[in-house]
Formats: C-alpha cells, sequence, structure tokens
C-alpha cells in the first residue's frame, strides 16, 4: 500500500477539502481495519467510512481508496467518484509535511514528505507520484495535468497513451522525447449473480453480464455449476436433476489477473406432496389433529427448513428441525401437538413452503367439515374419506350422494376442492399451477363399501392394468381347475369301464 497523489494546498479554503490517495500494489486484498494514516497526528483506520463516507475496508489489488480531511466535501466536489472514502479529518500543511502509513501492527508501510515548491500549491492541481519511478526526477513525484487530480484513476505519467492505442502491457516505446513508462493493469473484478432456488429439471440462467474489468480487458469466463458441469460462455443455462445445495463459482480472467466470485444454489425435489389431513376429528381437536405428507420419488427428501402452516387465525407456520427427512415412498404424518397449526371445521387452506419461503404445496376446503372425514389424495385427485390413514397408503370410502341436501350428483362421489401442489413425477402432467376444487359434505357420513385408493404414484392406466391382470389370473385358475374336473371324470370312467370288462369276460369263460 503506497501513497499515490496528495491534494494538500487547494484554491481558497483548504479545511475539509484536503485528500490523499493510496493504492494497493501487492498481489492480494488489503483489510485497511486498524490501519493508522499519520499527518503528524495519528488517524486510526478502524470505523466504517462515515459521514459520507463510502464503500468498503478491503482493497482489492491494483484499488485505490481516499483518505479524506471530509468525505462529504470530497464526494461533493468530485461527483463521479465511485470508489472507496474514508474519513480522517486531516489538516495538511501548505509548505512541507511528512505522510506516513502504518499497518495494524504499527509496521511503518509507507511514507513521503512532500514540499511546495513541488507544485500544487494552490493552482488546483495535486502532486502525482510517478509510476514507473523517472531516475531524473530527484523526488519522483510531479504535478497533475488536470485540474482536482485524478482520484481513483490512473496519474497524469499513466495517462498520456490513449487506453485504445497502448502498446502491448507492461512497456511502451522509447522515443528521443520520451522516458520508458507502462501501465497498471488493475484486475477485473467478477460478479455470479444472487443466490438461487428453483425445482430438479428446471433450467436456470446464469449471467455474468455485471463483471467487469476496470481497464476494459477482454475476459475469459469460466462458470463450475457444483454438480461435475462446466461453461465457458458469458451467459449460461444449466438444469440440476437431483434436490441439494450447489456451489456455483465465476471465475474470470484478463489475461494476468483473475477474480472469482460463488453463489449458492438450493434445488428442490417437487415429490413431496400433501397425502392427507384431518381437520374435524373425533374427540378433541387440539390432540387428533394431523397432516400427513408423502415422498412420492425414489430417494430421500430432506425437509430441513421446509415450512407447514394454514390460514387459520393465530397459526404460525412450524419449521421442520435440521436434518428432517422422508424416506423414498414413505409418509410423515406431523401432528398439531407438534405444529401447532390448528385447522377450522369449516374452511381453510394448507401451504405448504419450500426453505426460501416460495410455496410447494397449497390444498384448501370449503364448507363445513364433518366430523371424523379426512381428505385424501388418491395418486390424482382430493376425496372427502371416512377411512383415515394417517402414515399409511390412502384408502378412498365414498360418501353417499343421496342423503338429502348433498353436493353430489349420483354420478359424482368426488368432492370440489382447491389444490395447487405437483401432481405425482409418475403421472402424465405435471404443473405447480394446477387447480382444483373441493367443497366439504353438508350431510352426516354414511360410508359405502371401502374402496382401496389407487397408490401414489402409479397412473390410472397402470392400476387398471393391474386390476386387469388380477381379474385375468382368477380367470386362469377357474379354468384350471375345470379342466383337472373333467380329466378326473374320464379317468374314472375309463378305470370303471375296464372293471365291467374284467367282470364279463370272466363270467363268459365259465
Amino acid at each position: 500500500m503506497v501513497i499515490n497523489e496528495i491534494m494538500y494546498d487547494l484554491p481558497g479554503a483548504d479545511s475539509g477539502r484536503e485528500w490523499i490517495e493510496i493504492l494497493n500494489i501487492s498481489d492480494s486484498e488489503i483489510d485497511l481495519t486498524g490501519w493508522k494514516f499519520n499527518d503528524g497526528s495519528n488517524h486510526t483506520l478502524n470505523e466504517p467510512p462515515k459521514n459520507g463516507g463510502q464503500g468498503s475496508f478491503r482493497i482489492s489489488t491494483g484499488e485505490y481508496a481516499i483518505l479524506a480531511g471530509d468525505a462529504t466535501t470530497f464526494l461533493i466536489d468530485h461527483p463521479g467518484f465511485s470508489g472507496t472514502v474514508i474519513d480522517t479529518v486531516m489538516a495538511l500543511k501548505n509548505t512541507s509535511a511528512t505522510l506516513k502509513i502504518f499497518d495494524p501492527e504499527s509496521n511503518e508501510i509507507d511514507s513521503i514528505t512532500y514540499e511546495s515548491t513541488w507544485g500544487a500549491d494552490g493552482n488546483g492541481k495535486t502532486l502525482e507520484k510517478i509510476i514507473p519511478q523517472d531516475p531524473s526526477i530527484k523526488n519522483n513525484w510531479q504535478e497533475s495535468a488536470p485540474d482536482g487530480g485524478t482520484p481513483g484513476a490512473f496519474n497524469s505519467s499513466a495517462q498520456e497513451t490513449p487506453r485504445e492505442e497502448e502498446p502491448p502491457r507492461g512497456e511502451e516505446p522509447a522515443t528521443e522525447d520520451s522516458t520508458p513508462t507502462t501501465t497498471v493493469n488493475r484486475p477485473p473484478v467478477a460478479e455470479a449473480g444472487s443466490d438461487i432456488a428453483t425445482l430438479v429439471n428446471r433450467e436456470i440462467f446464469f449471467d455474468a453480464s455485471q463483471s467487469y474489468d476496470p481497464d476494459n480487458d477482454s475476459l475469459i469466463y469460466f462458470w463450475n455449476f457444483g454438480d461435475g458441469a462446466t461453461d465457458t460462455k458469458k451467459q449460461a443455462g444449466h438444469i440440476y436433476l437431483y434436490p441439494g445445495q450447489y456451489i456455483v463459482s465465476l471465475l474470470i480472467d484478463d489475461g494476468e489477473f483473475s477474480d472469482l466470485d460463488i453463489i449458492t444454489v438450493n434445488i428442490y425435489s417437487p415429490s413431496v406432496i400433501i397425502s392427507e389431513f384431518m381437520p374435524n376429528p373425533i374427540g378433541k381437536d387440539k390432540s387428533n389433529e394431523w397432516i400427513e405428507l408423502f415422498n412420492q420419488s425414489e430417494q430421500i427428501a430432506n425437509l430441513t427448513n421446509w415450512q407447514l402452516g394454514s390460514q387459520a387465525k393465530n397459526n404460525s407456520l412450524f419449521v421442520f428441525p435440521a436434518n428432517s427427512f422422508i424416506a423414498p415412498k414413505q409418509f410423515l404424518v406431523i401432528q398439531q401437538s407438534i405444529s401447532q397449526i390448528a385447522l377450522n371445521n369449516n374452511a381453510d387452506q394448507i401451504c405448504l413452503f419450500y426453505p426460501n419461503g416460495s410455496l410447494a404445496a397449497e390444498i384448501s376446503y370449503q364448507g363445513e367439515a364433518k366430523e371424523g372425514l379426512a381428505v385424501a389424495f388418491d395418486g390424482q385427485d382430493y376425496f372427502w374419506t371416512s377411512a383415515p390413514t394417517p402414515g399409511a397408503a390412502n384408502i378412498i370410502s365414498l360418501i353417499s350422494p343421496k342423503e338429502e341436501g348433498g353436493n353430489f350428483s349420483a354420478d359424482n362421489f368426488q368432492a370440489t376442492a382447491q389444490e395447487k401442489q405437483e401432481k405425482p413425477e409418475i403421472l402424465a402432467q405435471t404443473d405447480l399451477d394446477q387447480s382444483q376444487t373441493f367443497l366439504s359434505l353438508n350431510q352426516p357420513s354414511r360410508a359405502e363399501t371401502p374402496q382401496l385408493a389407487q397408490p401414489a404414484g402409479e397412473s390410472a392406466f397402470q392400476f387398471a392394468s393391474q386390476q386387469a391382470a388380477a381379474l385375468g389370473q382368477t380367470s386362469q385358475s377357474i379354468q384350471k381347475a375345470n379342466l383337472i374336473l373333467i380329466l378326473s371324470i374320464i379317468i374314472s370312467g375309463s378305470l370303471l369301464i375296464s372293471w365291467l370288462l374284467i367282470r364279463l369276460k370272466k363270467k363268459l369263460s365259465h
């Protein structure tokens, strides 16, 4: 870290308008917290920028910082400046002074004793360090070319050649009238964007457009998506096939320096559904209400920091604790005594949220929920059932539509429901915005013959095929039994005829 530019004597009043520029010429980032600046008095840099200051104490390689007498005044004088400004309440002498900077261990890092005879004595200019050093100039400092100096930018000696006409980095052609100089290459800054949360099999768009190089150098991009896949485009798309947390990195390189930025991508599985719930149990609601979830995938589902709740008054969200898992094709029943989620007996809405707060599933019921009835998912739709099965495969016990005042026709046993959640992955269509409605019964429940629900995770075609196969096997068994009976009769008849023929032969022989 070197003192690179000094504004010690301005036209008019100096108070609060003096500043010095420091430059990180090392090959690593420097944290200025606890550093000291001395202009005859010590000024400790141990607090965030204040009094209008801005930026961070962490100064990257090739980056500048301004130590200002008054940060607000400096930013007024230099409205286009966007770097780090640290307020120090300095007071620089207009004739001569020694300036020093120390690290947190009080080691002197750099010092300069300037004199007004070097220039910049009240004419609006600054003193600039000559980079690289010019052996012909004894003190190696010069007066700036522009009024106000060059805070946050190359010193005048490094700007004599326009950027687009610069020779190869690190050298300039020598002529009889010029002294060889080099330009200082500043490192690029990588910006990978914000953290991301989404579902498996969804394409994610990664964009490095906010990355930049202070010198407008051409950049090379390298994305590592954390699952073994990479890309070298500035803008890249990627799809994650499995749930989990991935660390995505963006590395950019200007040919000399590079920078790395990291974001976190959380990928969730849509396989966890609200399978069944009991809004109005027989007996006390508080101890008997429950909500059942089902993991319809072939992988363990991690519910850490997922959230469950309802719209009922005074309900708060239940947040699943760390290491909450559901095994593949298994159920998880959450009791009200644990979740503190009290469901209304007339109308309510149950919601399941991903850890980032986005909606995973939403089930609504309307009208009066009859005592002892549960709402259950049969693989495609939701039904009221009089045969609740918490922790086991759902059984849909259809409710009779013949009760006076019922909400169902004779051909429709399905309750009307509002549902917003992923269908099982094995079904033909997947739509997070699917919407259905169901109304509760307005009559006492009278269960028909219980009907086993289609297993979650099987399509209607698969379910029907299995039923047909079972019927076929039964039919084949009956046919085999009939064939055995006929063969038995034929064999018995043959034996009887043989016996009669033998008896007849014996009688004829006598």
